[in-house]
């Protein structure tokens, strides 16, 4: 017989299976749904019964009594093993943590009511206890170049066994005794992970533990952009104030962030608080609100830690002329071989000649744009930033254009022009002097501007340039008006190290070690690059004042005197 005739159709088949699957699941739900009812019952005569102690713990959250938490927990005491879990679940939005970051939480948490103080933990409870959390399943441990690092946490288990252990397990006379669990083996087994869910978390935490572990290629990257100018990044307390800060963590430790000191003048008027524009006052002579600077405490143990990296930098860079005359190469010295002096015009971009300044891989821009606002600048037109001749300065790179509200298309519109790509977009998002988010800004016409746009653009090959070091967005004090965050030259130079640089309406806090600066606020003018400084002389022979007032009015010292005489005789011959 043909076998076709007794096949079933594929979609009655499939309906049989789902059927038996849907039967299979209604007779699981209602076996759950007994061993549930049970277990109420149960927990209900032992209630009635008296025979649950109130402190009673949780198998399946302390493990056996001789696992290594639990002996952790009769080496150290309840106190420490609790607070160290209480502080994970505090920081959990922080993770990964590492010893250091659970320290300085610890010195700065505050204790809960009846609870242990935090800030007694030590590094060496923190050493000792995190494997063995691991070991229990609560967090996911790793270990890279800075120690152990907390990677994820099991935050209902964690909060249940702090629970527990808040309620505590002391039996008669002051001796731990191990008491029943409210819940019954299959509570336990029906509320374990699943081997598929087990599998997962495996894998998450393999995962994080690979995310958390520089490469080869970052470590190199991290040594390549190491600071060696004795600067270093230092943080702001919290708590503001000292005074506030002592009071705050309770400690006999010097806390070693900054902090600020109140400036209390005899027209202050502390109930009025705190001045919205903080050191950017305008009027700080005569304001009534709080006004703040930095501790003098912290000031002299900025500079005393300032002085102490600037001769560590010195002598590294004695080693370095030493291997140098030894004819030794070091990583140190081709980094300095790649440096450029910092260079200056004091120019109208209107009127500059920029064939005299070369090729240069990233190029950076502040215009002033014309906001309709009153600026203590002059702005240009629309046209005028359209038929700049940037695409003479570079064949190759990126452009930064900074650009505000209103001029937010017309900078994309400028860079089309001169040929570039927009690539990407980088945001500075404004903080005031106590490291918060600026909501009074001196900015826009509807709503108070908190951060500032700079567009980013391409062209060229750009092989030669370093990729995904930095993110867009940079978090910075505001300073005077229209002064850009410094923090934007250190992204520029680890995506370009030791390349000529061009920034545009510059200042002279604006001059920088490979870059070159134009701006007509500028002091004189200041060319250390031979070729550059050649090409400038050729073009302009003139002697160097003839040639400043030609830069910044596009005339001679004749015609500009005859240009303000002939202005005057205007403005007299008016009514």
């Amino acid at each position: 017989l043909n076998s076709a005739m007794f096949a079933i159709p594929a979609d009655e088949a499939r309906a049989d299976a789902v059927r038996d699957i849907w039967r299979k699941m209604l007779a699981l739900d209602s076996t759950m749904n007994s061993l549930r009812s049970r277990v109420r019952r149960r927990e209900k005569a032992l209630a009635d019964d008296g025979d649950t102690p109130a402190d009673a713990s949780s198998d399946d959250d302390l493990g056996d009594q001789h696992s290594p938490l639990a002996a952790a927990t009769h080496d150290r005491g309840d106190n420490v093993t609790r607070d160290l879990l209480q502080l994970l679940l505090d920081n959990e939005y922080r993770t990964p943590l590492g010893v250091r970051d659970i320290l300085e939480a610890a010195s700065g948490s505050k204790p809960s009511q009846g609870a242990h103080d935090p800030s007694s933990l030590t590094e060496q409870d923190v050493v000792s206890l995190l494997p063995r959390f691991a070991a229990e399943g609560f967090i996911t441990l790793v270990h890279d170049h800075d120690g152990m690092v907390v990677t994820d946490m099991q935050r209902l288990r964690m909060a249940r066994l702090i629970k527990q252990r808040q309620a505590g397990n002391l039996g008669q006379g002051g001796k731990r005794r191990r008491v029943e669990s409210r819940q019954s083996k299959v509570e336990r087994l029906l509320s374990a992970s699943s081997f598929l869910e087990s599998q997962k978390q495996r894998t998450g935490s393999q995962i994080a533990a690979t995310i958390t572990t520089h490469t080869a290629v970052e470590k190199s990257l991290l040594r390549k952009f190491k600071a060696i100018d004795g600067k270093s990044i230092r943080e702001f307390c919290d708590y503001g104030t000292a005074e506030d800060c002592t009071k705050a963590r309770r400690a006999s430790v010097r806390c070693r962030k900054l902090h600020f000191q109140k400036i209390i003048k005899p027209q202050t008027d502390e109930s009025l608080g705190d001045c919205s524009y903080l050191n950017n006052c305008f009027h700080m002579d005569t304001c009534k609100f709080m006004h703040y600077t930095v501790a003098p405490a912290d000031e002299r143990r900025i500079k005393a830690e300032e002085e102490k990296s600037r001769r560590r930098a010195l002598e590294q860079r004695r080693v370095v002329r030493q291997a140098r005359a030894d004819g030794i190469s070091t990583e140190l010295d081709r980094a300095d071989l790649r440096t450029y002096p910092a260079q200056w015009i004091q120019c109208d971009i209107r009127f500059l000649d920029m064939s005299v300044l070369g090729d240069f891989s990233v190029i950076m821009a502040d215009p002033p744009w014309d906001i309709h606002m009153k600026l203590p600048y002059g702005t240009m037109e629309d046209e005028e930033m359209r038929k700049l001749p940037i695409p003479n300065l570079q064949r190759n790179g990126y452009i930064f254009l900074w650009v505000t509200g209103r001029a937010m298309e017309l900078g994309r519109q400028c860079l089309k022009l001169w040929g570039y790509r927009r690539c990407d977009e980088l945001i500075w998002v404004k903080t005031n002097q106590l490291q918060r988010l600026v909501r009074t800004g001196r900015t826009g016409h509807w709503l108070n501007h908190s951060k500032e746009h700079c567009l980013v653009g391409s062209k060229g090959d750009l092989s030669q340039f370093n990729r995904g070091i930095d993110c867009d967005v940079l978090v910075a004090e505001v300073r005077e008006t229209s002064h850009k965050p410094d923090e934007v030259y250190g992204l520029i130079e680890r995506l370009s190290p030791g390349t000529r640089k061009l920034e545009i309406f510059g200042r002279q806090h604006n001059v920088q070690k490979n870059w070159v600066t134009l701006g007509n606020q500028l002091e004189g003018v200041h060319i250390v690059d031979p070729v550059m400084a050649q090409r400038f002389q050729d073009k302009y022979p003139e002697p160097l004042e003839v040639t400043q007032t030609k830069l910044l009015s596009g005339k001679t010292p004749e015609e500009l005197a005859i240009a303000q005489a002939a202005a005057k005789a205007k403005a007299a011959a008016q009514p």
